[in-house]
């Protein structure tokens, strides 16, 4: 009896590099040889027994990062970190103690869990569990800052730190800062929505500022990777006028009026002002069948103009006998207005392609009858819509759930050269040779005169 002790124990503490015991890996391979049932169970012991070393989970701890404590430290903090987005509210009872009580009813705010098994179709992919993070974060930042209707935006890369974006409705008051002339107040033009960055989902949440015209004009003129530091310089040529923030701004606002779709059918312009857009009284909604074609998709935000507003300033004349309406035209002419739900179609095409946008239609097409008491018919097919101008901004639909969504690092497809190109290395003047006289002149050089000789001898005096 003592000896099948003794072998016990030595098949308990003998453990291989994953902490795995002998005797562990023996009621493993018994285990995997009754499921599989084999006919010749002796013949394939070796080939389960290296199937189960090579799959086997490893939850070996090592003895010296505990020892130091490293991994204890990271799980304390992460568990603290953790607690402030998960975490119960609490209020003081009766008798003075902290009981937790029913969070209070938030807004609407997206399934990112869901919306995460969309984006995969496009190849973007969270993590569940940083999926799960970023949720409760959004729920924190709905309760700290007050935000409405928000929606995860998406992630811009930095060469330091990465930025996660929200966009919505913020209720804090504007910056009392001087503004220019040609300013669109919060809730208008380029300043419509408000957004607010991350660089994790543990992170505090930063309000970037309202934008000026003059951000949009010198974005557009620059290439310039982001750091994820908000209060880093942007050194660039041409200058920018400001901090990487408002250049953060600027392409936040420039990705969004370019690459935000709408279903066609949903919504047209007023008839008194054309560059206004109302709900269509009787809404048609496109299958996703239809939608995956381009030509029933139209753009839903105004373009921003040259001047870096969605829409131009009332122009002052100089001279009284100039005309208003006049100077409106030569403005209008100058800098255009393009239609409101402009369809996809009429984009301007990215050089060496024949179209703005790619649309893929993913997944299993068969359409298929839904159950009562829901009448119709339903696919499980995906819509994919990628812009070429802005690489990194997807639109992705499925039965009535679309998702837009941008990861990149915020620059345009580039068409042309921002800097020039360096010029070729200037070769340093030759060192001045010592003139010589040429050793057979053409012409001999005239002898001396001696000292005393008149100068024409022919020539005597009268």
């Amino acid at each position: 009896m003592s000896d099948v002790q003794e072998i016990r124990s030595l098949l308990h503490s003998a453990r291989g590099e994953k902490g795995k015991s002998v005797m562990d890996l023996l009621v493993q391979i018994f285990a995997q040889t009754i499921y599989d049932n084999p006919r010749d169970p002796l013949a394939n012991f070796e080939l389960v027994s290296q199937e189960v070393k090579e799959n086997s989970f490893r939850y070996f701890i090592d003895s010296k990062k505990e020892k130091h404590g490293g991994n204890l430290e990271e799980l304390i903090k992460y568990s603290a970190e953790a607690q402030t987005l998960i975490g119960r509210p609490k209020e003081e009872n009766e008798e003075g103690v902290l009981v937790d009580v029913a969070p209070e009813p938030l807004a609407h705010i997206p399934d990112l869990l869901e919306e995460r098994e969309l984006l995969r179709w496009a190849g973007i992919d969270l993590g569940e569990e940083e999926a799960l993070r970023l949720q409760n974060s959004l729920k924190k930042l709905m309760k700290d800052k007050g935000a409405k209707d928000i929606r995860l935006w998406g992630k811009i890369s930095g060469t330091e730190k990465d930025y996660y974006i929200v966009e919505g409705n913020g209720e804090g008051a504007e910056e009392e800062i001087e503004r220019p002339n040609d300013f669109e107040k919060r809730g208008e033009g380029i300043n419509t929505f408000t957004y607010w960055v991350a660089d994790g989902a543990f992170g505090a949440w930063t309000e970037l500022p309202d934008i000026n015209p003059a951000h949009i004009k010198a974005a557009r003129e620059i290439r310039k990777l982001f750091t994820g530091r908000l209060d880093a310089p942007v050194i660039s040529n041409p200058h920018f006028p400001g901090l990487e923030k408002e250049l953060l701004r600027a392409q936040i606002a420039r990705i969004t009026h370019s690459t935000v779709l709408i279903q066609k059918g949903l919504f047209k312009t007023v008839e008194d002002s054309p560059a206004e857009i109302e709900a269509e009284e009787e809404s048609v909604t496109l299958s996703t069948e239809q939608l995956k074609s381009l030509g029933n998709w139209v753009h839903q935000h105004p373009n921003i103009l040259k001047c870096g507003r969605v829409s131009h300033m009332e122009p002052e004349p100089v001279d009284e006998e100039i005309d208003v309406e006049i100077l409106k035209a030569q403005i209008l002419e100058a800098d255009p207005l393009e239609e409101r739900l402009k369809p996809l179609e009429k984009d301007a095409p990215l050089a060496g392609f024949e179209a703005a946008w790619i649309s893929r239609y993913l997944g299993d097409q068969q359409e298929y009858e839904m159950t009562f008491p829901v009448k119709g018919k339903v696919t499980y097919a995906v819509n994919l819509i990628k812009s070429l101008w802005w690489p990194g901004a997807v639109i992705l639909q499925q039965n009535g759930k679309m998702i837009h969504f941008y990861m990149g690092d915020g620059l345009k497809s580039a068409t042309r050269r921002y800097y020039p190109v360096t010029p070729p290395f200037i070769v340093e003047d030759p060192v001045d040779r010592q003139e010589e006289k040429d050793p057979y002149p053409e012409k001999q050089p005239e002898e001396p005169k001696a000292e005393g000789e008149d100068v024409n001898p022919g020539d005597e005096e009268d």
